[in-house]
């Protein structure tokens, strides 16, 4: 009998700290990310409150390495991401200086939370937020845009980018339709009025069939998609925080492709570099069209300035007509970056 009373008293004693140990780890970030969703909905209407709260089932655990239909999105405060090439400094922890996002991603617009499925529309709303939980609304172009959202799966084979000319209080929408499953990122960009650039990913999963690992084949400098082609000119050598001239020339059979500039910079390609897993990006800055520069369509030229030594994937978007293409190409970094970082282009 007293043997019993003792097993039954150790394992209240284990049962108790177990609970210790396990609910402050997971309680923590949960708690602050629906402090942040809550946060999303002051002031809005009741639209606006509608789409919060279905934001607010993002709050999960869920992250970049669970298995396809595992996970939630989980959204990382700029403050521990790394700024613009541009940007020495970094995110502003004062007076609610410290940015994030509240992501919502549904099968249909204005839907409740659902994973993506590969083959089918997917619609996804962010509303970037300052650090008192309110939606940012004074912001600085980023590329001429108010928002940019680039998505990214985690072998950098497949990217879509959004580019944002309105940002409203309810968040910029964007459509996607993933071609295969597996771990993804979203990348938000922006700029407070009067702060760095803000660079925020969200973590999701794909439900569908995750792609067979591939090998990157050729030098790295020419795309081809049916009767598209795009090369890429660049200097052969790469070095890590010099700046870095790059152009593209579209052609569709042998004939250049008449590209169409954005209103607000007229700039005909955007330029985004990202390391191998897509957990770093870096902006092309554009440039003017001149004589000298490297051969390409007119205001498809940018410079790029690579952080580390590493194989960087650069990602080409075009629009031509109502079609926006895409266009991925590689480079190899080499070098160290002094002890300040590049600094900046």
């Amino acid at each position: 009998m007293q043997n019993r009373s003792l097993r039954s008293s150790i394992a209240l004693i284990v049962a108790a700290v177990s609970v210790v140990m396990v609910v402050p780890a997971c309680s923590k970030p949960r708690n602050a990310k629906i402090a942040a969703d809550k946060g999303a909905a002051k002031g809005t209407s009741a639209a606006d409150k509608k789409a919060a709260a279905a934001a607010k089932s993002t709050a999960g655990e869920g992250a970049a390495d669970k298995k396809a239909g595992g996970g939630r999105p989980t959204s990382a405060p700029a403050a521990a991401t790394a700024t613009d090439s541009a940007d020495t400094g970094a995110a502003d922890d004062a007076g609610g200086g410290t940015f994030s996002v509240v992501p919502h991603i549904s099968r249909t617009a204005d839907g409740p939370f659902e994973l993506p499925v590969s083959g089918k529309a997917t619609h996804i709303r962010v509303t970037p937020i300052d650090g008192n939980n309110n939606p940012v609304s004074d912001v600085e172009p980023v590329l001429g845009a108010k928002l940019i959202a680039l998505v990214v799966r985690n072998d950098t084979r497949f990217a879509a980018l959004h580019v944002a000319d309105e940002l409203p209080r309810r968040g910029a929408p964007m459509q996607v339709t993933f071609p295969e499953g597996g771990s993804h990122v979203m990348w938000v960009l922006f700029k407070p009025a009067g702060k760095p650039l803000q660079r925020v990913p969200t973590f999701f999963q794909v439900d569908g069939a995750i792609p067979k690992a591939a090998e990157d084949t050729g030098n790295g400098r020419v795309f081809q998609a049916g009767k598209l082609e795009i090369a890429l000119a660049a200097p052969e050598k790469v070095a890590v925080c010099a700046p870095l001239n790059i152009g593209t020339l579209w052609t569709r059979k042998t004939k250049n492709l008449k590209l169409e500039p954005r209103a607000s910079n007229g700039t005909t390609v955007d330029y985004i570099a990202v390391n191998p897993g897509g957990t770093e990006v870096i902006l092309g800055k554009p440039l003017a069209d001149s004589k000298d520069a490297v051969a390409a369509n007119p205001g498809a030229r940018a410079r790029l300035v690579l952080p580390t030594q590493s194989r960087w994937y650069v990602w080409a978007f075009a629009r031509h007509g109502k079609t926006l293409s895409s266009a991925r190409f590689f480079l190899d970094a080499r070098g160290e970056a002094p002890p300040g970082g590049c600094g900046a282009p």
